[in-house]
């Protein structure tokens, strides 16, 4: 579902990432393992018939944390569709407070 190269930006800055980049990032455990609680207020903007652009916000929780309440955030991601099949090109993440 992602369009490599791509862009994240979030608490750990900006960075391009390749496909083996974003494999190794996840076979190595050096992100946390989250758990999604609720996807809502989403909207959704259809730039050209192959560019849309969502924003969401997002509860969550990071396994094997101490957190006492869900994590709240809000996202934005950038699809691009090739080859009839919809990937994403950018996503960001910032969480709000509490």
């Amino acid at each position: 579902m992602t369009f490599f190269p791509c862009i994240v930006a979030g608490k750990n800055g900006i960075q391009s990432i390749s496909e083996t980049e974003f494999k190794n990032m996840f076979d190595s455990g050096q992100t946390n393992k989250i758990k999604v609680l609720n996807i809502y207020d989403v909207k959704e903007k259809l730039i050209a018939e192959n560019t849309a652009v969502l924003g969401y916000r997002l509860d969550f929780d990071i396994a094997d944390d101490t957190q006492k309440e869900p994590i709240k955030c809000v996202c934005t991601s950038t699809w691009v569709k090739e080859n009839n099949k919809w990937a994403c090109a950018m996503h960001t993440e910032t969480e709000l407070e509490k």
